[in-house]
């Protein structure tokens, strides 16, 4: 039992991370990489705190319960941050992709035409099913005001905070160094 208390431990919090994922992400509000993000940390957080109460209530005790719950600091961090990355990585790869992405909508768009389709077609239906007027202009708006790297001011308009300018310089730093496109993090600005 000793040799496997570790991994029984992370077997109980990688199920819990996934049930967490698959029945209370569902239907999250915008921005959802974002609170997608947030709410696991919370979840694991909590969870952590739980096992940590756990292993403290159970501490005296003499059955095979309490020997899965005298873990080892190591053991109780393994098995928070190992779910914890995993669901991290899944949200971001997964759910937070499917609404971000042009290639997504282009398949889709392909699947349901039920036939082939030319370049003027796919971009039709990226201008009015993804772009949808301002609603992504708005939703990215949303997200970064949510993260603090724009602020509106008193005329309305949008201005970089401090934190914003670091950001969009560390993507240009990371688009030039991996010879990205330049359309996303060095667009064109109006002249």
């Amino acid at each position: 039992m000793d040799k496997n208390k570790g991994f029984i431990l992370l077997t109980f919090t990688s199920i819990t991370n996934i049930f967490f994922v698959f029945f209370f992400l569902k239907n999250i509000n915008p921005p959802i990489f974002i609170s997608g993000n947030f709410k696991i940390l919370f979840f694991n957080f909590g969870l952590a705190i739980f096992l940590i109460f756990l292993k403290y209530f159970f501490k005296d005790k003499k059955n095979k319960i309490a020997k899965i719950f005298s873990m080892s600091f190591f053991e109780l961090i393994s098995s928070i941050f190992i779910p914890l990355l995993s669901s991290f990585l899944f949200w971001s790869l997964g759910p937070t992709i499917i609404d971000r992405s042009l290639s997504v909508n282009i398949l889709g768009t392909l699947y349901l035409s039920g036939k082939p389709l030319n370049l003027n077609d796919l971009n039709w239906s990226l201008q009015k099913n993804y772009i949808k007027g301002e609603f992504q202009t708005k939703k990215r708006i949303k997200e970064q005001l949510f993260l603090g790297n724009i602020l509106q001011d008193l005329n309305g308009e949008y201005i970089l905070t401090k934190k914003g300018i670091r950001a969009a310089k560390l993507n240009i730093f990371i688009s030039k160094y991996f010879g990205l496109s330049k359309y996303s993090a060095m667009p064109e600005t109006l002249p």
